[in-house]
């Protein structure tokens, strides 16, 4: 009964997690493909002031990711636009510096289900300069079909999407996505091994229901051995050791059949028929006994004839 539960438990956990696994893996998969990149579609995005910035703290990086070389690399890409688009990322105390005093659109929020940014306008009345003319960018692109790539880095920045000349007035269908390094090999490991182990649970989930429960052997002596049985534990080569009979013989078990009678000793002769009690009267013999023989009557003897006178 013990193994039939631990079937059924170890079976299910690895039909569970070897689930979880492979569906972990055939999203990566879908979603990430052979380049690894997550990204979404292309979607229209516009704003009367001067640019959409980044909130503060949401490009930023741990120092173990930092130390990896950039194991995540961000890309943005941006087209349709009627003008030379700015697309740069910057150290978030300098990028705020910059736009000091003038109309941006704060994004606080990113829908990436139909791609809507949740934005909240900051209000100014100056224009910033070109920010093709600032030093402290970590990484832009310019042009009407802006790529951006930047491997992630430690700390705190923020992304600038603005018009090449900084005049107000942005408009261009944009594209955001994230590059995973490895993101192929760890999603199909994941699914293969996923998919091996949930196999392997559901067998021993089969198993496990499939087992039969073990019956139990009721002893020949329910309460205990017969006196004359050597103790337990006593070698074979000592009296009494091994599998050797007790004295006088096992006894009988409980209903069994009575042993047959010991042979006759040598020299005796074994009648053919069993001993018969003494028949009573009127009662037939067992055999039938045959009667005994009568003797024949006696015959006269033999009488001379009688002779003639003078022959």
């Amino acid at each position: 009964m013990a193994k039939k539960i631990i079937l059924i438990v170890l079976g299910l956990l690895g039909l569970l997690i070897g689930l979880a696994l492979a569906a972990f893996g055939g999203a990566g998969l879908a979603f990430g493909g052979r380049s690894g990149v997550v990204q979404t579609g292309f979607h229209s995005i516009s704003t009367t002031t001067a640019g959409f910035v980044s909130n503060p703290g949401d490009i930023q990086n741990s120092n173990d990711v930092g130390r990896n070389g950039g194991s995540v690399t961000l890309q943005l890409d941006g087209r349709d636009t009627s003008k030379p688009v700015f697309l740069g990322i910057g150290p978030a105390a300098q990028v705020q510096a910059y736009f000091n005093g003038a109309s941006y659109e704060q994004v606080t929020k990113v829908d990436f289900g139909d791609f809507r940014l949740v934005t909240t306008r900051i209000d100014g009345t100056t224009q910033p300069a070109a920010p093709g003319d600032q030093t402290f960018w970590v990484a832009s692109a310019t042009g009407t079909s802006p790529q951006l790539r930047w491997p992630i880095a430690n700390g705190d920045y923020r992304l600038v999407i603005m018009n090449a000349d900084a005049s107000p007035g942005v408009s261009l269908d944009a594209r955001a996505g994230l590059k995973i390094k490895g993101l192929f090999g760890l999603a199909l490991g994941a699914t293969i091994f996923g998919g091996l182990l949930a196999l392997l649970g559901l067998g021993l989930l089969i198993w496990g229901i499939a087992a039969k429960r073990s019956r139990q052997i009721t002893p020949a002596y329910p309460g205990g051995y017969p006196a004359g049985y050597p103790p337990a534990g006593t070698p074979a080569n000592q009296p009494g050791g091994g599998w050797q009979p007790p004295p006088g013989g096992y006894p009988p078990a409980p209903g069994s059949a009575p042993p047959p009678p010991p042979p006759p000793p040598p020299g005796t002769t074994t009648p053919m028929y069993p001993p018969q009690p003494p028949p009573g009267p009127g009662t037939p013999t067992y055999p039938p006994q045959a009667p005994p023989p009568t003797n024949p009557p006696e015959q006269p003897p033999p009488t001379n004839p009688p002779t003639n006178p003078g022959s």
